[in-house]
């Protein structure tokens, strides 16, 4: 995430909640967590237990509805048992640019037998997030916990996009992305265009150029694009190579 949008989102963390409506249904995880002696709430919490090493191991993966371009904050309480080891996360949320996962957002879980909160904000350009409360990353033999975990829109798309709009200087990658698919939505391609030369991030220049080249007709426009999409690094992303028969 970058330095601005983070501070952006720290600005908005204390703002009063937009909507009433907790994305997260079972806040208490009364209904789908396990019985503990110490939950933070009430009796019951999230559990995730990993045994043997995995890569990647999510706890009640959601696809959430949003607000396009809208900040919500995330919150929750977190503990860890010190038996184990590799990455632990809470409040795991990310959508999706050209070539794979992108405007993503996590809190480290920290070691510890008491509950800790965490918080984070997240924003994603369609009119969903995919959403982990617990995630393990490259661990073994490792148990975390959730508990009262809330998700409230704390600043509406329109807001959002009038502030990202108004930075100067250089654009940061996450909010050039933002921004790509803002002008997109409003057929707006004179402005997308513009954006390429406003970042740093070669990143997210390769994925505007690609968004543009899935709207291009013609052969000669989309073949330039594709040629910019390779100078500025798409082969080396994610998911680079997948993306060029899309826009062949």
């Amino acid at each position: 995430m970058s330095r601005r949008l983070l501070v952006l989102f720290v600005a908005v963390i204390a703002m009063v909640h937009l909507d009433a409506q907790n994305l997260w249904q079972d806040s208490g995880f009364e209904n789908s967590g396990v019985a503990v002696s110490f939950a933070h709430g009430s009796g019951k919490v999230g559990r995730h237990i990993v045994g043997v090493k995995t890569y990647w191991l999510e706890y009640q993966h959601s696809s959430l509805p949003v607000e396009p371009f809208a900040v919500y904050r995330a919150s929750a309480y977190v503990r860890r048992d010190a038996s184990g080891t590799g990455g632990a996360y809470a409040l795991h949320s990310f959508g999706w640019d050209c070539f794979g996962w992108g405007f993503g957002a996590f809190a480290s879980i920290p070691v510890t037998d008491q509950w800790a909160q965490v918080i984070t904000t997240f924003c994603v350009p369609a009119d969903f997030v995919d959403f982990s409360p617990l995630v393990f990353n490259n661990a073994e033999n490792s148990t975390i916990y959730i508990d009262d975990l809330e998700i409230f829109k704390v600043m509406s798309g329109k807001e959002h996009i009038r502030q990202v709009m108004q930075m100067e200087d250089e654009i940061p990658e996450t909010e050039c992305e933002l921004l790509a698919r803002y002008y997109l939505k409003n057929n707006d391609l004179d402005s997308m265009r513009q954006l390429i030369g406003k970042t740093a991030s070669d990143h997210a220049k390769a994925d505007v150029c690609c968004l543009m080249a899935q709207q291009k007709k013609d052969v000669a426009s989309r073949e330039a694009l594709v040629a910019d999409m390779i100078r500025f690094g798409a082969l080396d992303l994610s998911t680079g190579s997948s993306r060029f028969k899309p826009v062949q």
